[in-house]
């Protein structure tokens, strides 16, 4: 799918799915071209006999057939929901020349549900996914959707992904600023400071750790053979000395 071609993607941001109604939502649609164009081949002798008027007959059906067959996979491609890293975009294509497009961003979003109504949508899965905006805006929906809870469950992650994306404080981004509205002198000066700094918090994580409060911690066999528990800290160190 060219999403170019309807959707303008911003920086950075990437398609996660693209979701459409599921086939079987066409089937009435497909079933008139089928009809028409298998009874075309079926009375394609007794329309021949006719001459003229019968290859005019047999070309509209086949024709016309095949052209409905066309337009119906055409709107099913280009029915979808689009799910980014930044929002959802609805397109909503009801004829060749008729398509409205709308998008929520995911702070826009305040509700995400599905529903799956009678016995057909049960035991095949399939539903509607709605889409709660914010202010007037219109909710978005997706009907005749397979398995519409992932496609609940994957709006969800991205919106969380999204928040917790805006509310980390971006650091980088105020070093970089800060450091392009310095001169040379100061740059440098930035610098070697940044790096006595780092130098400094090495050092103190290098740096030895002083003995507990409790005193020195001795070795287990500090104690030579058939020597008893005296207490004497200074008769092991000279027994070690």
């Amino acid at each position: 799918m060219n999403f170019r071609r309807i959707v303008n993607l911003h920086d950075g941001e990437k398609v996660a799915a693209v979701v459409r109604n599921h086939w079987l939502s066409f089937f009435w649609g497909l079933s008139l071209p089928f009809t028409l164009i298998v009874a075309a081949f079926f009375f394609m002798v007794p329309l021949f006999r006719f001459g003229t008027p019968g290859l005019v007959a047999f070309g509209l059906l086949t024709f016309g057939g095949l052209f409905w067959f066309l337009r119906t996979v055409f709107l099913w491609y280009w029915n979808a929901f689009i799910v980014t890293s930044e929002r959802i975009v609805d397109v909503d294509q009801r004829g060749l020349f008729d398509r409205t497009v709308s998008e929520a961003p995911f702070d826009k979003i305040q509700d995400v549900s599905y529903q799956v109504k009678g016995i057909l949508g049960t035991v095949l899965n399939v539903g509607t996914v709605i889409v709660q905006t914010a202010g007037t805006n219109t909710n978005l929906e997706l009907l005749h959707v397979h398995r519409p809870q992932d496609i609940q469950h994957l709006i969800n992650l991205k919106m969380v992904a999204r928040h917790e994306a805006q509310s980390r404080p971006v650091r980088t981004h105020g070093l970089v600023a800060t450091a392009a509205e310095m001169s040379d002198a100061e740059a440098r000066a930035f610098v070697t400071g940044l790096q006595q700094a780092m130098s400094e918090e090495r050092s103190k994580a290098d740096a030895p750790k002083p003995p507990p409060a409790g005193g020195p911690v001795l070795p287990d066999d500090w104690r030579g053979p058939g020597e008893e528990d005296d207490g004497l800290l200074t008769d092991w160190r000279k027994k070690r000395i």
